[in-house]
């Protein structure tokens, strides 16, 4: 079932239309070509894809774009319609996409990660040197829900980027700072025509199962 997402529209300050996935079908509803994409692919990562592209499909529906298949390019990012931005993320129990017209934003991203993901191991690899510092200044019983915090965060922003630098932003190129339900990232480097210390705000939530983040490049 796909049904409208207030909690992924309400991340965003501008107009963007927003669907979730209520479960996760195998292969039902996709193109041929999108269902070729994922021929090959565990039952798992095929489940997670078609819920994807379903909400992504009702979203632009709703958005008055004609669908079509959806497919991923060499970095396996979503291709997306001509004067559209949007993104898509898939997690256990969480399905979703959002999409706007490109005239408003020049990059849409979003992110759902299990709440608690990014445990001790994962730290060295996702933060930065500075994020280390302050995580551990955090009590212990909050660092794995702060840490995935950033990490959504992280992840919401290289897709929401990709759209309009088409460039690699590994983890240690932005730096987080959590807020009250607000992130704000700073990019260490400068990433095509976004410079080095440029600063994005986005949003979060915290529900029972899961961390969803969203963030947006404004359209110049």
């Amino acid at each position: 079932m796909i049904e409208d997402s207030p909690l992924l529209t309400s991340l965003f300050d501008g107009p963007v239309v927003a669907r979730v996935c209520a479960s996760t079908p195998l292969t039902t509803g996709l193109y041929p070509e999108e269902a070729k994409q994922v021929a090959s692919a565990v039952t798992v990562r095929r489940a997670h894809f078609t819920a994807g592209r379903l909400s992504a499909h009702a979203a632009l529906d709703a958005l008055g774009i004609p669908s079509g298949p959806i497919l991923s390019d060499a970095a396996r990012a979503p291709v997306w319609p001509t004067g559209v931005v949007g993104s898509i993320t898939h997690t256990d129990g969480f399905c979703g996409a959002v999409v706007a017209l490109r005239t408003r934003y020049r990059g849409l991203g979003i992110d759902a990660e299990q709440r608690g993901h990014a445990t001790a191991d994962l730290w060295g690899e996702i933060l930065t040197n500075a994020e280390l510092r302050w995580l551990r200044e955090q009590p212990a019983s909050q660092r794995a829900e702060i840490a995935t915090i950033i990490f959504c965060a992280k992840e919401a922003f290289y897709k929401c980027q990709y759209q309009v630098t088409r460039s690699w932003l590994g983890f240690e190129g932005a730096e987080v700072e959590v807020r009250d339900q607000v992130f704000l990232l700073r990019l260490l480097h400068k990433v095509g025509d976004l410079a080095s210390g440029k600063e994005f705000s986005g949003r979060f939530a915290v529900l029972s199962p899961i961390i969803v983040a969203g963030v947006a490049i404004d359209a110049v």
